[in-house]
């Protein structure tokens, strides 16, 4: 997947006109809010929008117009806690105007069957619909009409030690910072969190049979996300005994780095014990995570703050260091060009 945003083409105004309910009901980041169509998941399968950008999903209140020369439509929209229920689909309307891709004309289809909604911690709208009786995904960010993707941020000031990773990933719409103007570079990153992230960033094949984790309900805001690094070639990320993924915990460093590690293939053998010893704390990498961490530090994909080292293999993952790794993921796999910096690890 390209570093570069995706530019809009077209735009698509959701109203309500529920006697019952006013747009005041919304949760203020649904009513205020615009959101860019990223992809939707449906079964195995995640579709990427082919144009140059997603269609913009907008709540508003009154009388609404559709894509240019089409009639207006009405759409009635019921609000139930997480429950988002469509009185009436209004893809018919578009589909004779004549003039919508195949990718809109789905797009309109499964918009039309939405019946759920959730909002995840990045603040990204997940939209969710049942087709065939599979519970299908539609996933959104926030967008600015006036505006480009925010690129600084109130808590990373100039000199700090991962703006260089950072930046280019929210550029890239690969992360985002939150509405209030801060990105939280110190904040934990969960085990679904970060599944995200490496479903927006890395563009595999999905060729594993789908695996079934007894936490991730199908309408968890992170179902699809789970399933694609679950089911790609190299798998990127797997569960646990029983059944699990446990979706809700923090990462750890080490499974960041045996992740990313994964994206290599066909890598020369290395010597574990040369590259693992300039970590002062190689003792605490788990035996299963030795060749996959001297791997990804042989190809120079490991960052540690503020001491080069220490891996830290234990502790939580941040989402300033999750920049850093995934970035220098990109770069091995010839997606980002390098940076220079001080933390990374050079054996």
């Amino acid at each position: 997947m390209s570093l570069f945003p995706l530019m809009p083409i077209a735009a698509l105004m959701v109203m309500n006109l529920s006697p019952s309910l006013h747009l005041s009901q919304l949760p203020p980041s649904l009513e205020n809010q615009s959101w860019q169509w990223v992809d939707w998941t449906e079964g195995d399968t995640t579709e990427r929008p082919l144009s140059q950008a997603p269609i913009t999903l907008i709540f508003k209140e009154g009388e609404v117009s559709g894509f240019g020369g089409c009639n207006s439509y009405f759409s009635t929209y019921e609000v139930d806690g997480d429950r988002l229920t469509m009185a009436e689909s209004f893809g018919r309307t578009f589909k004779a105007c004549g003039n919508l891709s195949e990718q809109e004309d789905q797009f309109l289809e499964h918009l039309g069957q939405v019946e759920r909604y959730q909002i995840n911690p990045n603040g990204e709208l997940y939209l969710f619909y049942r087709q065939n009786g599979e519970m299908g995904q539609m996933r959104f960010r926030p967008a600015s009409e006036t505006s480009p993707a925010q690129t600084s941020f109130t808590d990373i000031p100039a000199d700090y030690w991962a703006k260089s990773f950072i930046i280019p990933l929210v550029e890239g719409d690969l992360m985002s910072g939150f509405p209030d103007g801060t990105f939280r570079p110190d904040a934990k990153v969960t085990r679904a969190e970060f599944a995200s992230v490496l479903q927006k960033t890395f563009d595999l094949p999905q060729v594993r049979k789908r695996v079934r984790f007894r936490d991730v309900p199908e309408d968890f805001w992170a179902h699809g996300a789970i399933q694609y690094v679950a089911t790609t070639i190299p798998q990127l990320m797997g569960g646990y005994p029983g059944d699990l993924f446990r979706p809700e915990e923090p990462i750890l460093r080490v499974e960041v780095v045996v992740s990313l590690a994964n994206l290599l293939r066909d890598v020369p053998e290395v010597e574990v014990d040369r590259l693992l010893e300039g970590y002062e704390d190689r003792e605490k990498i788990p035996d299963y995570a030795l060749e996959k961490v001297a791997i990804a530090t042989q190809q120079q994909m490991v960052v540690n703050y503020p001491q080069t080292g220490q891996l830290r293999p234990q502790q939580s993952t941040t989402r300033a260091e999750v920049a850093a790794l995934v970035y220098q993921g990109l770069v091995q796999i010839n997606q980002a060009p390098e940076v220079r910096s001080p933390y990374r690890v050079n054996p």
